[in-house]
């Protein structure tokens, strides 16, 4: 029932992209298997720049929807990326370690971006947060600047740590209603059935066999790393963010002062593209900052 459950949703979402103009298209890997996106091209677009989003663990592309929307005819290519073990994306993950994974990943995106021959702008929440910066480690010559928004990959007490294990680990397969209030400000109508949605998403067995790879030794950022980067980086930590509600302080003390702009608000929660009107307030944060630069 719970995979019945959420290959509906994908596929309602997927519908409901579509009818709003957007592509739906696959990046190859060198393996031959499919990394999904949302796209939407606009040669009438305000710049030329290109803007791809990374959302976070549990999530899926389509649900950027929200922050694409207002963002749309600003960029000349807009596109949301299923990261690996989520939404639409056929990769493999069972038998690999996160860097394979991530090879497979990054080369695709890169060979993406080297086929249009300009360097994007990376947004990423959480994971996503987490997947831009290895990126831009990766490859910086692909990266024209970054937006984090409460990205993982902080370095954590054993609290800290535990606090998310019992979010991702326990609360998302037993008591995904105890994750609303960590999510939301006001709980969404038909919260119950959002939680069903959180609960079918954890089941799926690629995220199921992901999970256990994103370990604190796996995905911490050294202080060098951080500081080793060279793009102008945007810091979004809303202080209602329940889930790392503390973990900001590293990447404000590393993260090189002179190209780090961080940006606090009151009310933002950790995924604040979930809840209204903040999906449309982030676009706006979003196109703020990016005409500073």
């Amino acid at each position: 029932m719970l995979h019945f459950l959420s290959g509906l949703l994908i596929y309602l979402t997927t519908l409901f992209t579509s009818w709003n103009g957007y592509q739906h298209t696959y990046l190859k890997t060198s393996t031959g298997e499919e990394i999904h996106q949302v796209l939407s091209d606009n040669p009438h677009a305000q710049s030329n720049s290109s803007l791809v989003l990374f959302h976070g663990l549990g999530s899926q592309a389509a649900d950027l929807f929200v922050v694409m929307q207002p963002l749309r005819n600003h960029f000349k290519r807009l596109s949301a990326i299923d990261l690996p073990g989520h939404g639409l994306n056929h990769m493999r993950v069972a038998d690999q370690s996160i860097r394979d994974i991530q090879d497979h990943f990054f080369e695709a995106l890169h060979r993406e971006i080297s086929k249009h021959q300009t360097p994007v702008i990376l947004w990423g929440n959480s994971l996503g947060g987490w997947q831009a910066i290895h990126y831009a480690l990766r490859y910086p010559e692909d990266v024209k600047a970054l937006i984090l928004i409460s990205p993982a990959g902080a370095l954590e007490t054993p609290e800290q740590s535990q606090h998310l294990s019992t979010i991702f680990l326990d609360y998302s397969q037993n008591a995904p209603q105890k994750m609303l209030p960590l999510l939301f400000n006001q709980l969404p109508p038909g919260a119950d059935l959002f939680a069903a949605s959180l609960k079918s998403r954890f089941a799926s067995p690629q995220l199921q066999a992901l999970m256990p790879k994103l370990t604190p030794q796996s995905m911490t950022f050294s202080t060098a790393q951080l500081n080793s980067l060279k793009v102008p980086t945007l810091l979004i930590w809303g202080k209602a963010d329940r889930i790392f509600p503390k973990e900001a302080a590293y990447f404000k003390a590393h993260l090189p002062a002179d190209k780090t702009a961080v940006f606090e608000p009151e009310h933002f929660t950790h995924s604040p593209y979930l809840e209204a009107p903040m999906g449309e307030q982030l676009s706006q944060i979003t196109l703020h900052w990016l005409n500073t630069l």
